[in-house]
């Protein structure tokens, strides 16, 4: 997801041995096929949920089960891996880790609800907007200094998002409700504080830190708020328990750790750069699953807000 993403591209930089210029950095060009399996995996994130929603789990249940699941492969590694470093962030940041990963939940939360009212290349789209309102924050704020092409990034995301959801025609909108926008910006904007909480007071954190004590703390988040979320673990058949299983690694675990490395073979920017390719890839995996399909207003719009967010990354914004 680009919530995960935006914090591993701040965390992992330093990692990337920031003390050289970045004409000075080794690139290694395997780290952009690294980054291309990182957006596909990414992207498989909304089709996936969209199928186990038309299986008949509800939102909640699917996205508790994944970060449950996900807490579990995530450990596995760190203590296989003896990360114990990584272990350590937690007494760091106590009260830092856990609200930033009960805002993550409920990114996702919000992110797979909306799946529910609209198509799963506009709720793409919409939850791409994270980097955009933490942008509009410090700039509502003053924080942090922001330049003029901040501005006019922000000011095309905005134009973007209007035509993506096609508010100058009247009519039905393909794949837009009122109520699955409205959760689609819900989601971008608990990432978005999750971000924000991270660039602000958890400086330091290593980027398996932050995935490992996420995905923990967010698999705490769920099972205290329905407890029941257990039990339909233990009542899944084997079938829904593997796919469950799957889905946590595919969309939690591995595109983390693929994007990790993408940063250690290229830098952040670059890899800020590639990740831009998930929206894209998003609406292609959709078209062929779901048979969903975009206005070309629509379409205008989603490459609208892709630059913005190009725009965003590039070095020195």
């Amino acid at each position: 997801m680009e919530s995960e993403k935006t914090i591993m591209n701040e965390q992992a930089a330093p990692r990337y041995d920031a003390s050289l210029a970045p004409a000075e950095r080794p690139i290694k060009k395997v780290g952009y096929l690294w980054g291309i399996l990182a957006a596909f995996l990414y992207c498989t994130q909304g089709p996936a949920t969209k199928v186990l929603l038309l299986r008949g789990f509800d939102s909640y249940e699917i996205t508790a089960l994944i970060f449950v699941l996900g807490t579990v492969v995530i450990n596995v590694y760190a203590l296989a891996a003896r990360k114990w470093d990584d272990y350590k962030a937690i007494k760091e940041h106590p009260v830092v880790l856990p609200v930033m990963a009960v805002a993550y939940f409920l990114a996702y939360l919000f992110y797979f609800l909306s799946l529910n009212y609209i198509n799963v290349g506009i709720g793409s789209v919409l939850f791409y907007l994270s980097p955009i309102i933490i942008v509009g924050f410090y700039m509502v704020t003053k924080i942090k200094p922001v330049t003029n092409a901040n501005k006019v990034a922000i000011l095309v995301a905005i134009f973007g998002c209007t035509l993506a959801l096609n508010i100058y025609t009247k009519g039905t909108t393909v794949g837009v409700t009122l109520p699955g926008v409205l959760l689609g910006f819900a989601g971008a904007a608990c990432g978005a504080s999750g971000n924000l909480l991270n660039d602000l007071k958890g400086y330091g954190i290593s980027p398996l830190a932050l995935v490992l004590y996420n995905t923990t703390f967010g698999a705490v988040f769920a099972v205290l708020v329905r407890p029941s979320v257990m039990a339909d673990l233990f009542h899944l058949s084997w079938p829904y328990l593997l796919a469950f299983a799957a889905v946590a690694v595919m969309t939690k675990v591995l595109p983390a750790m693929c994007f990790y490395e993408e940063i250690k073979c290229i830098g952040a920017e670059r890899a800020s750069v590639v990740s831009t390719i998930e929206t894209p890839m998003t609406l292609v995996v959709s078209y062929f699953l779901f048979h969903e399909t975009m206005l070309p207003v629509q379409l205008i719009g989603v490459v609208a807000i892709i630059a913005s967010v190009f725009l965003l990354q590039q070095k020195g914004q």
